[in-house]
């Protein structure tokens, strides 16, 4: 009930809406099989956290370095990645490798990183959760024990599951994308597994037949209803996971023999999805992560790969099952074996680009600047403070040129640089992690303004919550974007400053780095026509913009990138050589080289 709602939301079922939510039902039952073996141990008396953790590393490692090692071979020879995706890649090797990857992913920025849909050990997050708690829970646990009574372990684990919920419930405007990834924020729902067992076998109660039929029936409809109809819009970790996390609680402790919660749970089919359902979390990420880096586009799937991936995730884990997790647990290699093969990934992970060289296809340095996130090395600006980027000229007082938006305004940095530069002039973008930097104009940014020759505005305008080549069947109501934006460009219009406002950049269904490397295609072919239709309200707001602000350039992305002769979006070019280059480095980023006649022509 953990480990298949998870394969099948990332496998792109969307009746399995919140099949995420699997994660958070394995969290309770791993709080809950922790805390009996240590109470077991403990009773009788030969608990020791070296046996603990080596019992740990023999059940966790091994499938997962086998894992690893296999997936980092095939992904760095066959899968083509730019120098960029392996530096990437390499990074989240050495994090998995080390369990720190929940904290890596969480201080991950950029593109590449926020696609986790293509990020092969991205799952390995809640498995360093998972060894975070084991090396921190076991000594505060057996202190507990041995010098407090029941109540005292009750209140102790009352009072960290308490703090924990609160702190996921409304740290999340405080922690960011950390709020997801940490252990202070997950503890709760292990402690949630933790009572159970101390109930369990610290506090046995027995219920009436009828209580336990009912509430362990309870416990699987809740489960149910958080992975059908949630989903992933409500911000979690949060008061929304004690839906599943109760119904985790009430399977623990009601799921007596005589249920009927028993018989469904007990069929020979779950228990053997159940034997396996290590191995199979293990590997049905990366799976799914390499077809959709054999996609165009990642979020495009033909409609049987799924089906595929899901086959070949339940084939692969009962190999890992049968040839790993077994030989290793049943004491057959040493532990000694287990650190080779982490020093193995570890030297893979500082060399995946010497790898990669090797291997079917290797990416040119120039292809893989072009598909770089450019946002991991400050968008080629050449100073940054608190308040923002410096570009162009190193002339940083006052700014001849101020940059107002969000990413989509940052991609333009680069090729903004290097016109300023070539007149020794300076330009600026304020910028603040925290909400949408159009909208949040501080004084010190209008006070700029004021002394400035220009402005660039360049925002993403809002279309749906799915790129629009995909999904154009829930637009949204574009009326209040356009209310704040004139709010924000009645502060910025200055009669003495030249504003230029950069339309919305045609959405591409094809995935910069995957150009090359992908067999199946992308569904939708863009048309100026599709284009000028999705983006109507927005394209009618810009022309009447010039009404109430004369003074005003409207600069249209799309008049550049669609070819007049074959009414299709240009989303390639070819250089010296026929050499075949992208102009995104995401389906709605430009690159440098996209972006290069867009500035051009603001400056002309």
């Amino acid at each position: 009930m953990a480990v298949i709602p998870v394969v099948l939301f990332h496998a792109g079922f969307e009746t399995f809406k919140g099949g995420f939510l699997g994660v958070d039902v394995f969290f309770v039952i791993s709080g809950f099989l922790i805390t009996s073996i240590i109470i077991k141990q403990i009773e009788e008396e030969r608990f020791t956290l070296k046996h603990f953790l080596e019992r740990r590393a023999r059940r966790i490692l091994p499938p997962l370095f086998g894992m690893m090692l296999i997936c980092s071979f095939l992904y760095l020879t066959l899968l083509s990645p730019s120098k960029q995706e392996a530096q990437l890649f390499g990074e989240s090797i050495f994090a998995s490798t080390l369990f720190f990857s929940n904290i890596y992913f969480a201080i991950s920025d950029g593109y590449f990183a926020a696609t986790s849909e293509i990020l092969p050990f991205i799952h390995t997050w809640s498995l360093s959760v998972e060894e975070q708690f084991y090396i921190f829970y076991p000594p505060l646990f057996l202190l507990l024990y041995k010098f407090g009574s029941r109540i005292v372990i009750v209140f102790a684990l009352v009072i960290l599951f308490g703090t924990s919920l609160m702190l996921a419930q409304f740290g999340a405007d405080i922690l960011g994308k950390w709020h997801f990834y940490i252990l202070p924020t997950r503890i709760w729902e292990l402690i949630a597994g933790a009572f159970c067992a101390v109930r369990i076998n610290l506090a046995p109660t027995k219920w009436s037949e009828w209580v336990n039929q009912i509430f362990s029936l309870v416990g699987i409809v809740l489960i149910a209803l958080s992975i059908f109809s949630l989903d992933a819009s409500i911000s979690m970790p949060s008061i929304w996971g004690l839906l599943p996390v109760t119904g985790t609680i009430l399977i623990l402790i009601c799921c007596s023999h005589q249920t009927w919660c028993y018989r469904i749970l007990s069929n020979r089919i779950l228990i053997n999805i159940g034997i396996i359902s290590y191995s199979i979390y293990l590997w049905h990420q990366p799976i799914f992560a390499f077809f959709r880096h054999l996609c165009i586009h990642p979020s495009v799937m033909p409609s049987w790969l799924p089906f595929l991936g899901v086959s070949l995730t339940i084939g692969l884990a009962t190999l890992s099952y049968h040839f790993l997790e077994k030989p290793f647990r049943a004491g057959k290699y040493s532990i000694s074996s287990l650190i080779l093969l982490g020093v193995g990934l570890l030297f893979i992970s500082i060399n995946t680009n010497q790898i990669a060289s090797l291997g079917w296809n290797p990416r040119s340095p120039k292809f893989s600047s072009l598909v770089e996130d450019i946002a991991r090395n400050d968008y080629g600006a050449n100073a940054r403070n608190e308040s923002g980027y410096f570009f162009g000229a190193p002339n940083n007082s006052p700014p001849h040129l101020i940059l107002f938006g969000n990413s989509h305004a940052r991609m333009l940095i680069p090729n903004l640089s290097k016109q300023l530069n070539s007149k020794n002039l300076c330009g600026f973008h304020p910028y603040k992690k925290a909400g949408h930097d159009l909208f949040e104009l501080d004084e010190g940014a209008l006070k700029m303004c004021k002394k400035a020759e220009m402005i660039v505005i360049s925002t993403s305008f809002p279309i749906n919550r799915w790129n629009s080549f995909h999904d154009t069947s829930t637009i949204s109501s574009p009326k209040n974007f356009h209310l704040l934006f004139e709010e924000a460009l009645d502060k910025l219009y200055e009669k003495n400053v030249k504003v230029f406002v950069v339309g919305p950049v045609p959405d591409s269904p094809e995935w910069g780095p995957n150009l090359g490397r992908s067999i199946w295609g992308a569904q939708v072919i863009p048309t100026l026509e599709r284009f000028k239709q999705v983006y109507s309200k927005h394209l009618f707001f810009l022309e009447n913009l010039k009404k109430d602000f004369p003074k005003v350039e409207i600069i249209y992305p799309h008049e550049i990138l669609f070819s007049k002769s074959q009414n299709r979006l240009m989303t390639t070019i070819e250089t010296e050589g026929n050499h075949l280059r992208p102009l995104y480095y995401d389906d709605d980023h430009l690159n440098y080289l996209g972006s290069e006649k867009l500035v051009q022509r603001i400056f002309d």
